[in-house]
């Protein structure tokens, strides 16, 4: 049986968004006024947020479709997103014990994320990390795991070219073409900060 995942976002002075698929057919998400802000606790049942009609968008790489719904109070805007998902995934990569090395490996849980990417160049382009053009985005990076216990999102900034640079991720693009990205946080304290115990304590530890 299928589950559902009810993400809440809080984003600071932004009053709309607009998303673009791969083939660059742009739908508009837009912020409606409310009076009480929403209570960001990812009940989609509220009825603040039930009373808003949402924008359903289908997801290239998942094949999901996500419905957002977005609304503001005062200087601060909120957005809702949902999607199905069959397991929830609170974890990422945490540490087991292995008793023949005696040491802690890597698991293999991965955390459930949700992106909103952001072009930041004067023309329309394709935003995807296997694009053929080069672009600049801002990308708001929600993490199940990493960042949601501290009821933030990650920030940071994503370029995607066609020349390599200190600590970019060669990839290769959908008509095959060599790709070079790389993600840059913004300023400010980080939501989480990753450790290795190097003792035993329990045979498993959360990030």
């Amino acid at each position: 049986m299928k589950k559902s995942l009810h993400v809440t976002l809080l984003i600071l002075t932004l009053l709309s968004m607009s998303i673009s698929n791969m083939a660059f057919a742009e739908q508009r998400v837009i912020s409606t006024k409310v009076d009480t802000p929403p209570v960001i606790d990812g009940d989609i049942n509220e009825q603040l947020w039930q009373a808003i009609k949402p924008v359903s968008i289908k997801d290239q790489a998942s094949g999901n479709v996500i419905l957002l719904r977005s609304v503001y109070s005062g200087d601060k805007v909120y957005f809702s997103a949902w999607f199905s998902d069959s397991v929830e995934n609170p974890l990422h990569k945490p540490w087991i014990w292995d008793k023949d090395k005696e040491a802690y490996e890597t698991g293999a849980h991965r955390e459930d994320t949700f992106v909103f990417k952001w072009n930041m160049m004067d023309k329309k382009v394709d935003l995807s990390n296997f694009s053929d053009n080069n672009y600049t985005a801002d990308v708001w990076y929600w993490k199940a795991n990493r960042t949601n216990p501290a009821g933030y999102a990650d920030d940071k900034s994503q370029e995607l070219s066609d020349s390599p640079s200190k600590k970019s991720t060669e990839l290769e693009s959908s008509a095959g073409k060599k790709r070079f990205l790389i993600r840059r946080s913004d300023k400010g304290k980080p939501a989480y900060k990753e450790f290795k115990p190097t003792a035993f304590t329990e045979s498993h530890i959360n990030r």
